[in-house]
């Protein structure tokens, strides 16, 4: 008889785990700075004025740093703690999604996957527009999951104001948010949920509304910034290479996971047995729906932008268009995590997470100056 058990505990011990690795690799950061990341010190530049825009991105971030210095007084290292509250709340957010759409086994193998992300180690320390990205759209998909469920109109308002923030974070929600109109429109009861949908609309426009006039005024904007990022260069092969740095430095960010399924592999082997590749309960139609949404389309739409257009994809782009991926490879995880007894898938964790120095480099993984 098998003596290894599921993870099956109520407590989320996972979530704890992973938020307490987050909070650790963001404090040795801050400590060990020789001096403030661009991008930490760009937003505590600019928080010095509240204004609807800055030239570069839009607001949010910026006044969150803003609300911070004003609340408690300007100090540089408050992007340091809206760092790790937007991590945070990435993190909490995207286990109950899991968890929503599949079990509380799924959303913690869910945390721990996440955890052995660089942009969640290594990069922990960065606040910009891309951290806050993450947060307000996994709170977003959140909400709708729920919207969903209930139906009711507050869920729908919440929806709303968190996906208008989510654009006031970064222009590449956009990309997300369309996959949560069309996951739902994917999904078994969809008629039910249109005038839903179209009241989080208003709401997010309304949200907007005030951003897109200043849009319309200023000098300088985020849209003239991110024209930038449009290639000139037609040649073909010039785009395929940029996809393929893009797509490897994707798989730098999951290098640490790759190493602990290698060692689970290992683990087995050592043991005497031949690593088991059990088959994976097909997803049901709601899961298939969120998945084409939340992870299909905004990888398609990067696809499409570096080879069609010729847009000069960045790497840490891609941290949203892969924010769901742990939620939708969790389960066939969970079946190498579930064949490891528990200190040594902590042990495994652990040599894992210590590869980061020789993964991660003498730098944070996620990138600084990107948009």
């Amino acid at each position: 008889m098998n003596s290894t058990k599921p993870i099956q505990s109520a407590t989320p011990w996972g979530l704890y785990g992973a938020i307490a690795t987050l909070w650790v690799w963001l404090l040795i950061g801050a400590m060990h700075n020789g001096a403030q990341l661009s991008d930490n010190l760009e937003h505590f530049i600019w928080s010095h004025s509240f204004q609807w825009g800055y030239w570069k991105h839009p607001p949010l971030p910026t006044w969150l740093v803003y609300g911070l210095n004003h609340a408690f007084g300007p100090n540089a290292r408050w992007t340091y703690v809206l760092a790790g509250l937007c991590f945070t709340v990435t993190l909490v957010a995207t286990y109950r999604i899991a968890q929503h759409l599949f079990d509380r086994h799924a959303a913690s193998v869910v945390a721990m996957i996440i955890s052995l992300h660089l942009g969640f180690t290594r990069g922990a320390q960065l606040y910009n527009h891309n951290t806050v990205m993450l947060s307000t759209i996994a709170l977003t998909v959140w909400a709708a999951l729920w919207a969903v469920q209930r139906g009711r109109l507050g869920w729908w308002v919440l929806v709303g104001l968190l996906a208008g923030l989510s654009m006031l974070a970064k222009y590449q929600s956009a990309f997300p948010l369309l996959g949560i109109v069309l996951a739902i429109a994917l999904s078994p009861d969809r008629r039910r949920l249109v005038a839903g949908v179209l009241i989080a609309v208003a709401v997010a426009l309304c949200v907007m509304t005030p951003h897109f006039v200043w849009l319309m005024n200023a000098p300088a904007t985020p849209l003239q910034y991110a024209m930038g990022y449009v290639g000139d260069d037609p040649a073909q092969a010039s785009r395929w290479m940029r996809m393929v740095e893009f797509v490897l430095r994707q798989l730098h960010y999951y290098l640490p996971l790759i190493v602990f399924m290698a060692l689970a592999v290992v683990y087995q082997l050592s043991r005497q047995r031949l690593p088991t590749f059990r088959p994976v309960k097909p997803f049901d139609p709601t899961q298939k729906a969120w998945m084409i949404g939340l992870l299909a389309l905004p990888l398609s739409v990067m696809v499409v932008m570096a080879l069609v257009f010729g847009v000069q994809i960045q790497s840490p782009w891609g941290l949203q268009a892969l924010q769901f991926l742990p939620v939708f490879i969790a389960p066939w995880v969970m079946k190498k995590v579930q064949s490891v007894q528990p200190v040594s898938r902590a042990g495994m964790v652990g040599h894992s997470t210590r590869c980061l120095d020789v993964l991660g480099g003498s730098k944070s993984g996620v990138g600084r100056t990107q948009p």
